[in-house]
């Protein structure tokens, strides 16, 4: 073995004394850039770089959801071809829940269990937000569906009680699963609170008796604390947020879904901010979302924007019907079988 320079780098190799040093191919490790990406890497002096996948993480922002790409610089085509994206979905689907499927997949139906529910029944086979579970709406041809109920991509029948919606002043004539024929009320609630002193016999024609009212609107549900009882709470409530909390005649709607209590007349301003301008052209393909205006929790059940839920609901069961892929026929089969179904449904409810 002899010690020999390598003409073309100047490197130097042990080799045969017979061998030439010409052909010789040098593993010195030098530092490298490839051609098209610049990046920089650590190879043999004989390596021809053009021809090795860049190494480096691609970390560019994908373009169709914003993750971090995962991928080298070579997989991904030096930048032009990126790998097909690991992280989660977390995409926020039309039912108000995240897609737990991966990012680079289609978003599947929604398999969690339904939370659309009335004063009536419910789709799922869950306790609420802690309330009193209702009866279930199942699926008639499903032996599963009495201990599960619905899930979320599946399709949800309409209550087809008398609607909820009334009051003294004004009432709805549809049923339960309709949009509402009538405006929300917007008189003031006159309920006796279960704390008025009246109701643990106290004279009312006493002169330092006080009436225990409730703060909320006609009707809706009474909120669940007394300006006399809980004044601490009640000046809480009435610092402004929306801009109406202070004005003395100001009304409360307590939301079921959070439990915020919201000034009526703020809360419907910006329950109207939300609804999408009759006058654009995408008005009438847009699903309506509204929320909570504190904390942004979806508003599931609520007797004051029933009709816009309602509405809400059939314009989502539309998009079910896309998302499950049906052809036109198939969704005109669905729909008379999904009637007969509503009806046997909900004769089954009537009779547990």
């Amino acid at each position: 073995m002899v010690t020999r320079e390598i003409p073309n780098c100047r490197h130097v190799v042990e080799i045969h004394c017979s061998a030439d040093v010409n052909v010789v191919k040098c593993h010195a490790e030098v530092q490298k850039e490839w051609p098209l990406c610049k990046h920089i890497t650590t190879a043999k002096c004989s390596d021809d770089v053009s021809k090795i996948p860049c190494k480096q993480p691609c970390n560019a922002s994908l373009p169709d959801c914003g993750h971090k790409c995962k991928g080298t610089c070579g997989e991904c085509r030096n930048g032009r071809i990126h790998i097909k994206c690991t992280e989660s979905c977390k995409k926020i689907l039309i039912c108000g829940h995240e897609c737990e499927e991966k990012c680079s997949k289609v978003c599947p139906p929604c398999l969690k269990l339904c939370e659309t529910a009335c004063g009536h029944s419910q789709c799922g086979n869950l306790s609420i937000k802690g309330e009193r579970q209702k009866k279930v709406r199942k699926i008639l041809d499903d032996k599963n569906s009495k201990k599960r109920g619905r899930t979320c991509g599946e399709p949800c029948p309409p209550c087809k009680e008398p609607c909820l919606n009334i009051c003294e002043h004004r009432q709805c004539d549809l049923v339960c699963g309709d949009p509402c024929t009538v405006f929300p009320c917007s008189e003031p609630c006159e309920k006796l609170l279960e704390c008025d002193p009246s109701k643990k016999g106290k004279n009312v024609e006493d002169p330092d008796y006080v009436p225990h009212l409730c703060i909320g609107i006609c009707g809706d549900d009474c909120p669940k604390i007394c300006k006399i009882c809980d004044p601490k709470i009640f000046a809480a409530i009435k610092e402004t947020f929306l801009g109406y909390e202070e004005e003395e005649n100001a009304r409360f709607v307590q939301l079921k879904d959070c439990k915020h209590m919201i000034e009526v007349q703020g809360l419907d301003q910006w329950i109207e901010s939300l609804l999408p301008n009759p006058e654009e052209n995408e008005a009438a393909t847009e699903i309506v979302k509204i929320n909570c205006p504190k904390c942004k929790t979806p508003i599931r059940r609520s007797k004051r924007y029933i009709s816009l839920l309602n509405q809400r609901a059939i314009d989502i069961e539309n998009i079910k019907q896309i998302i499950r892929g049906l052809t036109f026929e198939e969704k005109i089969a669905e729909n008379e079988k999904f009637g007969k179904e509503v009806v046997e449904a909900f004769e089954s409810i009537e009779q547990t």
